[in-house]
């Protein structure tokens, strides 16, 4: 019997041009997830659709949750989301049920810089491993906060990642990596040291 919570803010971008040519939706994704949980329904609005101004209202179940908007075009990634003055791009949002929090600011880019490198053997020859990257910060290791991220060289032992939010963050090379031990703290934390 969650009476649900409201958020409402503005998408912008970076740069204060126009956003891209996209319909977006705001939603949260739960801190702990609860598979009973729906969000409640606002009676005549678009819940979470983001208007031509940029504002959006969306009413969601209570608790920890992490703010997103979506989906963005090709290019763009959301660069930070603040709620009043705290940075919470990476961090959930306390949603207590009945509370209506309205000022948050979700800014998204299209030029957030790409990470790219040469993968190489003590022998300079490229060497076949999965690359992780992710914040020094342990409190932004969340499956749902978006850092966490990983990929394989190419032929040539050549990696990118693509739009990588601002911040510190370690890089670390893994022979075998099963796909779920990239958002799995307890292991992201056995590896730490070689970044």
């Amino acid at each position: 019997a969650d009476p649900g919570a409201l958020i409402s803010g503005r998408v912008v971008t970076d740069t204060g041009a126009p956003l891209p040519k996209a319909t977006l939706r705001v939603s949260t994704s739960p801190l702990v997830y609860d598979l009973n949980a729906r969000p409640p329904a606002i009676p005549g609005k678009d819940d979470g659709l983001v208007k031509a101004d940029g504002t959006f209202v969306l009413k969601t179940p209570s608790g920890e949750h992490f703010v997103r908007v979506g989906p963005l075009p090709r290019g763009w990634s959301i660069a930070r989301i603040e709620a009043g003055r705290a940075d919470v791009t990476d961090r959930p949002v306390d949603l207590r049920p009945n509370q209506h929090t309205a000022d948050i600011t979700i800014v998204v880019s299209d030029t957030l810089p790409d990470v790219t490198g040469r993968l190489q053997d003590d022998g300079q020859e490229r060497a076949g491993a999965t690359l992780l990257l992710f914040p020094t910060d342990r409190t932004r290791w969340h499956e749902s906060g978006g850092s966490l991220r990983s990929t394989r060289p190419d032929q040539t032992g050549t990696f990118r990642f693509a739009s990588v939010r601002p911040g510190e963050y370690l890089l670390v090379a893994v022979d075998t990596i099963q796909r779920w031990q990239v958002n799995d703290p307890e292991y992201l934390a056995s590896v730490e040291k070689r970044g």
